[in-house]
């Protein structure tokens, strides 16, 4: 297939874009019917259309919802590194970068798990999806409660914390995102 043969002239910016989709965008539909594939990608938001999950309908909401999540304990945790166990001289313990940095990508690992169960490939958002990730929260908060000995540092405590804040806040959050994803079934 063969390019239309056009020069490239100086223009506003908008006949720029234009001529640059018409450019681009007729030989790939041509391609497409050619191959009888169907244009399911939105022209504006270069989103797929049929998509089941929530997270890519709306964009990046959902996907800045859990980094921004992740930030307040990256945040939490940083001020819970400052405080020691209890020692006679508190000023005197060095800044735990390394666990406070382990800690951290725990935490990371346990938003990206959930983004994932709360925001499936295949399917669209269910009741037991939001199950799974409740039970994976509860489970992060009854493991870190009980591998935690007391008299640590303070950053051991975060997991804790996270998994109980996440917990509470899962089933909510699920009931708003399964009932996105039935709206978004259903137009």
């Amino acid at each position: 297939m063969t390019r239309p043969n056009k020069p490239l002239q100086p223009t506003s910016g908008a006949e720029e874009t234009g001529a640059i989709r018409e450019w681009v965008g007729a030989p790939l539909a041509a391609e497409r019917q050619a191959f009888g594939r169907q244009n399911s990608m939105d022209e504006t938001t270069h989103e797929r259309a049929d998509s089941p999950c929530v997270l890519e309908q709306t964009g990046s909401q959902w996907r800045s919802a859990f980094l921004g999540y992740w930030l307040i304990w990256v945040l939490v945790t940083l001020l819970q590194g400052r405080r020691p166990r209890f020692v006679p001289y508190p000023d005197m313990v060095p800044y735990p970068w390394f666990g406070v940095i382990a800690t951290c990508g725990l935490l990371g690992a346990a938003t990206i798990a959930l983004k994932r169960m709360l925001c499936p490939r295949k399917g669209g958002l269910r009741w037991g999806h939001v199950a799974i990730a409740f039970l994976f929260a509860m489970t992060l908060f009854v493991g870190s409660v009980a591998a935690v000995p007391s008299d640590v540092p303070g950053y051991f405590y975060v997991p804790a914390l996270y998994g109980l804040t996440t917990t509470i806040s899962v089933l909510p959050l699920g009931a708003v995102m399964v009932s996105q994803s039935r709206h978004g079934r259903e137009s």
